[in-house]
């Protein structure tokens, strides 16, 4: 756990607050869905001691999954779209334009 959360490798498992996640997440710059994946294992671990009995509580449990973004996909920028169009003519390059 050490090493997916930096400094945290001293701490015992009654000493960990859900504040170190979300103080960790603000120095990351990865996706919503990485994210939960990341925290996946470590979700996981906490409730395992807890239901061990090493622990009095789940401190992620708190922690809510983030809702993955969507984003519209771009397979070709404005150069590539251009070298495509001037190699059509007719129908198929306004049927592509159109596309595109």
């Amino acid at each position: 756990m050490g090493n997916l959360i930096p400094g945290i490798r001293k701490l015992t498992l009654d000493e960990f607050q859900h504040s170190y996640v979300h103080d960790w997440l603000e120095t990351l710059n990865i996706s919503n869905k990485r994210v939960n994946n990341v925290l996946g294992p470590l979700r996981q671990a906490f409730q395992e001691a807890f239901y061990d009995g090493h622990i009095d509580s789940n401190p992620m449990d708190r922690f809510r999954y983030r809702s993955p973004e969507t984003r519209e996909p771009q397979p070709f920028n404005q150069d590539e779209i251009s070298r495509i169009l001037a190699q059509l003519e007719g129908q198929e390059r306004n049927l592509i334009q159109f596309a595109a």
